[in-house]
């Protein structure tokens, strides 16, 4: 029993160790890399010796075929090719054990290219790409069946195009296309329409995303909304309109509580006492500290923007040297409460052409309106008889009355410019050379003889103000016929920041002037601390009341009339 035992697990062990060289490779079997068919067909990878590969074209595909390649959304043309492509040894099909490579004489040349459809079943198909070079025809495969080449064809489509011109209009003889399809000649120009005063800057979809052209790979119906650009400037008949800063001041109540109430002013019942939120103080100074008198918010309301201002306190006439005693305030003569909230819309601007250049396409513009009020300068000291700049930011000794290192100069070139300009509007400003010489002391017998001392250097500037020497001679502001005031206005927003207004009494009731009081960039000869400036009273005779000011640097109650110079 023992050694029938032994006998059977020696018989055992031998044939493990049979199976395992086989395993291993060690049979005799032989292979090849390549087989040639007929139709000029090859394979290419690993095959048995004396393995035969067999081609069979077949008639055409069948419409379960068809129906399959269709549902794959790829279009070819209806005339295939369809082969049963196998490998046989012994006169049975065999299946390789790995990719297979298959080429074929190929006569064809289609500039869209071919796809091979593999049918593993009648219920199952595999796309393999295909490579037509020299013709030749590949493609890989890991088993075989059925093959179907077909030519690649443009998909079928046709699509409309809508335009929503946005009350433009395409010029006598535009083409603008209605439709696109795979017979277009891609990329598809769009045309280009108008509209009176703006610019075409191009068209968006429905998806608000920009489009300059329809290109191939583009699918649907496609509805074209126009983008029109604002003309920087409209001129009329008086002058130009470019620009826009709070002027007019709200009136309508409900509009106010609307507001109030968007900005939540509304919830608090004592201003003084609170810090309004998202609020921030305009610069301000009360003997030479910043002084948070008044805050603003601007906002957008109905398409809209306003900008309110909460008066916590008083503008203080001086802003760093106590020249004169506040007794009074304009604000509070105006009517302006401490405590209370105004409101005023931001308006275009109105430009008065004080000279243009139409040889080189330019205009001098000064606004219509005293606009703001701000100092000439807000920070001055006193250093002996002598007045100077009292910054860090300046250079030592920096005379009061100097432009180039004022507080509005900076303010005009950065705050207003980017408070009251788009970035299209911004594009025509220029920047221009000033000359900021003194003025030689004619207009009044107290003034000291020219001296060069007073003079400051020339600039380049976006914004300026007014220099006396222009006011004298520019024609607008020399009496004639038609206009024997040539006074400059104000807005609204101009008395509820304070500016100064000269008063009459009239029937027993005080009256304002028409006219603003503001100031120009020029410093007066022999005053360390003053400007030129000027006022304008209100007629109550038969002639009008003007006189030429000479207000501290430190004044803030004096006018901004801004100047520039633009590319019509």
């Amino acid at each position: 029993m023992k050694r029938k035992f032994i006998t059977i697990f020696a018989l055992l062990a031998a044939a493990i160790m049979c199976f395992t060289f086989a395993a291993c490779g060690c049979n005799d079997d032989k292979t090849i890399k390549n087989l040639s068919g007929d139709c000029g067909f090859t394979a290419e990878g690993e095959f048995a010796e004396d393995s035969t590969l067999v081609v069979e074209p077949l008639r055409e595909a069948t419409d379960e075929q068809k129906a399959l390649i269709a549902a794959k959304d790829i279009c070819v043309d209806n005339n295939m090719q369809v082969y049963d492509i196998s490998v046989q040894k012994d006169n049975a099909k065999v299946q390789p054990n790995g990719k297979v490579k298959i080429t074929l004489d190929f006569d064809g040349d289609s500039p869209n290219g071919y796809t091979v459809f593999h049918f593993k079943s009648d219920t199952e198909m595999e796309v393999l790409p295909a490579t037509l070079s020299s013709g030749k025809l590949s493609f890989e495969t890991t088993s075989f069946s059925v093959f179907i080449i077909g030519e690649n064809k443009p998909e079928e489509y046709n699509y409309n195009i809508t335009y929503n011109l946005d009350g433009g209009s395409f010029a006598e003889g535009v083409t603008a296309p209605t439709s696109y399809s795979n017979e277009s000649d891609f990329p598809l120009a769009l045309p280009t329409p108008e509209k009176s005063g703006y610019t075409f800057k191009g068209w968006k979809n429905a998806y608000d995303v920009e489009m300059t052209e329809i290109t191939a790979n583009i699918r649907g119906d496609i509805t074209l909304t126009a983008i029109w650009q604002e003309p920087a400037y409209t001129r009329t008949k008086d002058g130009i309109v470019f620009g826009s800063y709070p002027q007019s001041q709200v009136k309508d109540e409900s509009l106010i509580a609307k507001l109030n109430s968007a900005t939540g002013v509304d919830k608090y019942e004592d201003l003084n006492d609170v810090e309004i939120e998202g609020w921030a103080y305009l610069e301000y100074r009360k003997f030479g500290e910043l002084a948070e008198n008044i805050a603003f918010k601007d906002i957008t309301l109905d398409g809209a923007t306003y900008r309110g201002i909460y008066i916590k306190d008083y503008t203080q006439r001086e802003a760093c040297l106590a020249k004169i005693a506040d007794s009074s305030f304009y604000q509070k003569d105006y009517k302006y409460i401490k405590g209370d909230v105004y409101w005023f819309k931001f308006e275009p601007i109105k430009w008065v052409i004080l000279k243009e250049d139409k040889e080189n396409g330019k205009a001098m513009l000064m606004a219509e309106l005293a606009l703001d009020v701000k100092p000439f300068q807000d920070q001055v000291k006193k250093v002996g008889d002598l007045y100077y700049v009292d910054s860090e930011e300046v250079p030592d000794e920096t005379a009061a009355y100097n432009w180039e290192y004022s507080y509005i100069r900076k303010w005009l070139n950065d705050t207003f410019y980017n408070t009251a300009f788009t970035d299209l509007q911004k594009e025509i400003i220029q920047t221009t050379k000033i000359d900021n010489s003194a003025y030689d002391g004619t207009l009044r017998l107290k003034d000291k003889s020219p001296n060069e001392d007073y003079n400051n250097p020339d600039t380049e500037d976006k914004i300026f103000l007014l220099s006396l020497q222009e006011f004298l001679t520019l024609p607008r502001f020399q009496p004639n016929l038609t206009n024997n005031d040539n006074y400059v206005g104000y807005a609204d927003y101009y008395k509820a920041m304070g500016g100064l207004l000269k008063a009459a009494i009239k029937n027993g009731e005080t009256v304002y002037s028409n006219g603003a009081s503001y100031i120009f960039r020029t410093p007066r000869n022999g005053y360390g601390d003053v400007v030129w400036g000027y006022s304008y009273a209100n007629t109550l005779g038969s002639n009008p009341y003007k006189q030429y000011d000479c207000p501290y640097a430190d004044n803030q109650n004096y006018g901004i009339v801004p100047v520039l110079w633009i590319n019509l």
